[in-house]
Order: structure tokens, then C-alpha cells, then sequence
């Protein structure tokens, strides 16, 4: 895979939620030991629907 100025591996990413309506942020840190980019592409997409999913659920809970 490519490579960044940061020297993270391949896989590498950061997900966050962020709220105005008061201290629901979130953030999930991801390494797939992957370096298939479409793959890590679609796990992050879902990673990060799956953290909006679990704190719309926990802000209306």
C-alpha cells in the first residue's frame, strides 16, 4: 500500500462521531494488518457506521 509522512502502517485509520448536543464524541482507533486498500476502505466504512449506529443508540437510550 502507500506509504504517508506519519510512517503509520497500511490498515491505519481513526473514526470519530462528534456532537453538539453535549459529551457523546467518540472515537475508535482501527488496525486491519492489511495493506488491500479497497478492503481497509470497506472495513473502515463500516467501522465508522457501525460507532454512529452504537451512539445514536446510546444517546437515545
Amino acid at each position: 500500500g502507500p506509504s504517508n509522512p506519519y510512517g503509520d502502517p497500511a490498515g491505519h485509520c481513526w473514526v470519530a462521531v462528534a456532537s453538539t448536543a453535549g459529551p457523546t464524541d467518540v472515537t475508535r482507533h482501527l488496525l486491519t494488518g492489511n495493506d488491500d486498500r479497497p478492503a481497509n476502505m470497506a472495513m473502515f466504512a463500516a467501522a465508522a457506521l457501525e460507532l454512529l449506529a452504537e451512539t445514536l443508540e446510546a444517546a437515545h437510550s
